[in-house]
């Protein structure tokens, strides 16, 4: 009895040596030299989609997962980097989707290699906590959804279907992207642009839980033909395009740029800025409005923009009016405008007030119709404009019942001006209430009021009333 107990126990001593020695020595590796089929869950230390000569195929609808665990390499080698190739499909047709967790890294780096993470009945996943090496394979995730999940990282260069940035650390582009459906940002991560391109084609785009776009370099594409969210960030190049209809891009947030820095709007795009400034003034952008600009709260703008197009003033809040000239200008919603103290406003088309807008404050400022061809209509204006003067060479129409202002003024260069509103008020800026200058011309067919002087050079046709009061 005490002999077999003896050789029983000794044997148990052996058995845990054995597996002792086991896990010491990379016990767990998958090497795989047929074909797997995993819908249910299979963790190892590490996966090697070959065996000896043999490739490998994987087909996966389960949860497939490598870990570090027991000193495990934590890998993924879908090649020994010198003859064999693999090949991954992370979904089952007619079962469904596949999720992939990687520990370290994928490796990916053969001619013939093959990973496939695009499921055609819903979202495959592949969460890696390293890198992607795939110079010479293929890694096809157009509808997949990529999960960078470690600390700093390199984003593969590729089309992603989704793309997440999770974990704090820089998650740094090696080269330009796209993605087609959702970007997000979490915990604390940082996505660096660098110096590459990434087009933005879906309508969920979130930077949220403190996660940082990183776009001071490089360029951004919202390019969906769709409604968009927008990072708020400071962007080098930022650009809103590939709309086929009127689609609005929101961003939630401040938006800056850095020096040399470029902001696009696209024909059929509106920017809209939902909450804080959009500053063009700091580090002079070049703007490019081809279609609308919408702000809730201010625009700033430097003295190299000439043309800021088309902007929508709508905030609930106080608004201060940026100092530049528009193509249009709206003022809209209940927040009151102050126009820039000291600056002047240039309107080249239509100057539109909604119904219901908050007070407008001209205090000190300068208002200008300033278009330069065809006729400029002026309609139904109840504003009292600090000065108000009118240049460039179309022709400029004014109507309505009131219109009053400080002081007016034609410039040189201005088009026919014809007031036709039924009684135009002027006041005086240092006794001055009307100038006309040389080589241009006022006709007045309603009744201008003034408290201060005429001081005319150009041409006065009065068919109407001039009084003083």
């Amino acid at each position: 009895m005490n002999a077999a107990r003896f050789v029983r126990h000794s044997l148990q001593a052996v058995l845990a040596v054995f597996l002792i020695s086991a896990i010491a020595f990379g016990q767990g590796i998958l090497k795989n030299g047929g074909v797997i089929r995993n819908t249910g869950s299979a963790t190892y230390k590490e996966i090697q989609n070959y065996k000896g000569s043999s490739n490998g195929t994987i087909l996966n609808s389960g949860t497939l997962s490598t870990s570090t665990a027991g000193s495990g390499s934590g890998n993924f080698l879908n090649t020994d980097g010198s003859a064999q190739a693999g090949t991954v499909k992370n979904f089952i047709g007619g079962v469904g989707n596949g999720t992939m967790v990687v520990a370290t890294n994928i490796n990916n780096n053969f001619t013939g290699c093959s990973i496939d993470n695009d499921s055609t009945v819903g979202l495959s996943t592949i969460r890696i906590a390293g890198a992607i090496n795939n110079t010479s394979g293929t890694f096809t995730t157009t509808r997949g959804r990529v999960w960078y999940d470690g600390g700093a990282q390199t984003v593969l260069a590729t089309t992603y279907g989704a793309l997440v940035a999770d974990q704090a650390g820089a998650k740094t582009l090696a080269d330009s992207i796209v993605v087609n459906d959702s970007l997000r940002i979490d915990n604390n991560a940082s996505l660096a642009v660098s110096t590459f391109r990434m087009n933005l084609l879906g309508a969920a785009n979130v930077d949220q839980n403190s996660g940082t776009l990183s776009a001071a370099s490089g360029i951004v594409r919202y390019a969906g033909d769709l409604d968009q969210s927008i990072i708020p960030t400071q962007y080098k190049v930022l650009t809103l395009t590939g709309s086929t209809t009127a689609r609005t891009k929101t961003s939630a947030g401040a938006l800056s740029f850095a020096g040399s820095g470029q902001l696009t709007v696209d024909t059929n795009d509106t920017l809209y800025v939902s909450t804080g400034n959009l500053d063009l003034a700091a580090n002079t952008p070049t703007l490019i409005n081809s279609s609308a600009i919408k702000v809730a709260a201010d625009a700033s703008f430097h003295g190299g923009i000439t043309d800021a197009g088309t902007f929508y003033y709508d905030g609930t809040g106080a608004q201060n009016i940026g100092a530049v000239t528009y193509a249009d200008l709206r003022l809209g919603a209940s927040g009151g405008k102050t126009f820039p103290n000291g600056g002047t406003v240039a309107v080249t088309g239509n100057y539109t007030i909604d119904p219901g807008t908050g007070s407008r404050t001209y205090t000190n400022s300068t208002f200008q119709f300033a278009g330069t061809s065809g006729t400029q209509a002026v309609s139904n204006l109840a504003e009292s404009f600090n000065v108000l003067q009118f240049a460039g060479g179309a022709a400029k129409t004014l109507g309505g019942t009131t219109f009053g202002a400080n002081q007016m003024d034609l410039l040189s260069g201005t088009g026919v001006v014809t007031n036709n509103v039924t009684t135009v008020t002027l006041a005086n800026v240092s006794n001055v209430s009307l100038t006309i200058a040389a080589s241009t011309e006022l006709v007045n067919n309603g009744t201008i009021n003034m408290n201060g002087d005429l001081q005319n050079d150009g041409i006065l046709t009065n068919t109407g009333t001039i009084g003083v009061y």
